[in-house]
């Protein structure tokens, strides 16, 4: 039987480096504070990375120009907690006039 600090890193690695997620994906894997203690101590043993409050990534390391750690961009993070919270995020200003203009996906 695996621990659900296995399960969540096994999940994380089937959907691949610079995954950005919130703890509420692991919901299944086992009680709210068993996930949150799982993720405590992935991100402590150095597997995880937090970005901020409540999210968390598993990190793309470049290696060829020997940038290191390539963090999840701001869109990413926005569409993570979007997901969350379910919620819509639509662009506004000048960046809708650029997705509606190149029929861009937000």
């Amino acid at each position: 039987m695996q621990s659900v600090e296995d399960k969540i890193l096994t999940s994380l690695k089937k959907s691949g480096r610079g995954v950005a997620f919130t703890p509420a994906r692991f919901a299944h894997y086992g009680s709210a504070a068993a996930v949150q203690k799982a993720i405590e101590r992935l991100t402590e043993n150095g597997h995880i990375i937090r970005v901020t409050r409540g999210v968390y990534c598993y990190p793309k390391i470049e290696t060829e120009l020997g940038l290191g750690v390539i963090y999840p961009t701001f869109d990413e993070i926005a569409t993570c907690l979007a997901n969350r919270d379910r919620t819509l995020i639509a662009p506004a200003g000048a960046y809708a006039i650029i997705c509606c203009h190149f029929n861009l996906q937000w």
